[in-house]
């Protein structure tokens, strides 16, 4: 129990209300079945690079270790410290849309 703690004390506030969103998110299935909707929706709006900041700033620093091995190499001894065991993979998805911009 004592790791949950640890765990824990190490988020701020501001990080607890970015997971809090999430998890609201993740409760209701329409917004999760049509979040491809909704972002395309927003990059109409606002623009792909408005919308990609506004992802990054929310859920960027919960779930993404970093854009370069250093930054995932930080990231992951960070999480290390903390106690909290990670699984560190590549986003698929934004390869794909860097090779798609490059074309």
């Amino acid at each position: 129990m004592e790791a949950y703690g640890k765990a824990f004390r190490s988020y701020n506030l501001s990080s607890l209300l970015k997971l809090k969103s999430f998890f609201f998110i993740c409760k209701y299935p329409f917004l999760v079945n049509n979040l491809g909707n909704i972002y395309n929706l927003s990059n109409r709006t606002i623009g792909k690079n408005k919308t990609n900041s506004l992802i990054k700033f929310f859920y960027g620093e919960l779930f993404v270790g970093g854009e370069n091995s250093k930054e995932l190499e930080k990231s992951l001894m960070s999480q290390k410290e903390k106690g909290i065991i990670t699984i560190a993979d590549y986003a698929r998805e934004f390869l794909n849309s860097h090779e798609e911009d490059v074309k």
